[in-house]
């Protein structure tokens, strides 16, 4: 039998966040003379002899933190006038969040 070892590493898409279960495919368009395809599918399992052991392990997910928007200065460039358009010039900061 042959066998071979491989990582990979995937983003989860922002806005997603839950429990799920990662699994892993191999040869999804079926183009290997592989007869059973039942096995060619894997779920992340608990490797820790125990009570749990060999169960498939949940992951949560869990949001990203969001980036924290504060205005640092804010002027007009005049007076206000009724029905008049007014023009503001501000400054907006990005900081992320730990």
């Amino acid at each position: 039998m042959q066998s071979y070892n491989a990582s990979s590493s995937f983003q989860v898409p922002n806005g997603v966040e839950g429990n799920y279960y990662l699994l892993v495919a191999t040869d999804v368009d079926y183009k290997t003379s592989d007869n059973d395809f039942s096995n060619n599918w894997g779920v992340v399992r608990d490797t820790v002899p125990g009570q749990n052991y060999n169960k498939p392990i949940i992951t949560t997910v869990v949001l990203s933190a969001s980036a924290d928007l504060e205005v640092t200065q804010l002027a007009s460039t005049g007076n206000a006038v009724s029905g008049q358009p007014l023009s503001i010039i501000y400054t907006v900061e990005i900081t992320a969040i730990p």
